[in-house]
């Protein structure tokens, strides 16, 4: 995890996905298109991103906003929800095996997702 926040947008993101760095440690993640019956949705999330290093050396990704692309009713929901996303990951230092050896490095992520949803009238 030494590579800086400025430069995650050359991490490749699965399935279509796009990073794009819009301030220092503002990102847009641009998720692939879902698609269904007659309506399809493609959101894009704003999130700051930042590295810190206490009390455990950590990626933090706060998201700014959300808001959905695609057909009219999509659309249509942006009114409709508010959307908060913590996400951390860690790399704690590795215990010592039995025999001594360091074990291999492990990550742990951590996610608090908050959604409020007010649906729209009939």
């Amino acid at each position: 995890m030494t590579l800086p926040v400025s430069q995650f947008t050359l991490v490749e993101m699965p399935l279509g996905g796009r990073l794009e760095r819009l301030e220092e440690n503002l990102f847009a993640l641009y998720v692939p298109r879902v698609a269904a019956f007659d309506f399809f949705v493609e959101p894009r999330l704003e999130c700051y991103v930042t590295h810190e290093t206490e009390p455990i050396p950590c990626v933090k990704v706060v998201s700014k906003s959300c808001e959905l692309f695609g057909s009219p009713f999509v659309q249509s929901l942006n009114q409709c929800f508010d959307i908060h996303v913590e996400g951390r990951i860690t790399w704690p230092p590795p215990d010592e095996g039995t025999n001594g050896d360091a074990a291999a490095p492990t990550l742990v992520s951590t996610t608090v997702i908050d959604f409020l949803f007010d649906p729209p009238a009939p």
